[in-house]
């Protein structure tokens, strides 16, 4: 094998990794929009696994207090409103405990007293897990593999942007070459960069690295917050 294929392959078992069982859910779940992963993040929401003698399950923590903030968010904003019928089902469905405000929430659903709150014309990013984990992959193919972030068409195929991409088909996820390089590089983009970087800088802190480079932004945390919420009211 060649030094590049060695790399895809690393990448490739990285995607699966990071993309297996709890931690991603197959980009189905309310979670993996952008609000429902900072919901998870600002009102304390774990994610366990209940295995069964067949397959594993993700089932949900919340506790008391933030539950009913939870609750409260979810009947002025449709994604966070689907993430509470999500943790409601799965936790019922595998006869795992559920906090006092989202047992309240799934009674008041069934008597028709919370609907659902109509989202606004622009949504947020229902992608953002997925860019999230394959902006770590191009961080990972610069960082541990010594690749350069792009080329341009006419070089050899072998940047962090190519070997991202041939990882994921692997994986079965089509993403193109052009597609991870206009993630990374392209001016359209540069709004879903922004609000990753937020978002890293939130998790890790100083520790965080964003295309193989650390960086620490000229905000507080709080500005961050504020950042990531313009982010969600403008993502298309």
């Amino acid at each position: 094998m060649t030094e590049y294929e060695i790399t895809v392959d690393a990448l490739s078992a990285q995607f699966k990794r990071l993309t297996s069982g709890v931690t991603f859910d197959r980009l189905l779940n309310p979670h993996d929009t952008f609000s429902g992963m900072m919901a998870l993040r600002k009102y304390s929401v774990e994610r366990y696994e209940v295995t069964t003698e067949s397959e594993a399950f993700a089932c949900y923590r919340v506790p008391e207090e933030e539950a009913f903030e939870l609750v409260a968010t979810s009947l002025i904003d449709a994604d966070i409103f689907d993430l509470c019928q999500h943790i409601v089902r799965a936790n019922i469905m595998l006869g795992e405990p559920l906090a006092i405000g989202l047992r309240t929430f799934a009674i008041s659903v069934l008597e028709g007293r919370y609907r659902r709150p109509t989202p606004p014309h622009r949504v947020g990013d229902k992608d953002f897990l997925l860019h999230l984990v394959l902006f770590q992959l191009v961080s990972d193919a610069i960082i541990n593999h010594d690749m350069k972030l792009t080329r341009n068409d006419a070089s050899p195929a072998v940047s962090a942007c190519d070997a991202v991409s041939d990882a994921v088909s692997n994986c079965g996820f089509d993403y193109s070459f052009a597609q991870i390089k206009a993630l990374c590089v392209s001016s359209r983009k540069k709004s879903i960069r922004s609000a990753v970087k937020m978002f890293l800088y939130l998790e890790h802190g100083d520790d965080a690295v964003f295309l193989g480079k650390a960086f620490k932004p000229s905000v507080s945390k709080e500005e961050a917050e504020s950042e990531l919420r313009k982010y969600r009211a403008s993502a298309t």
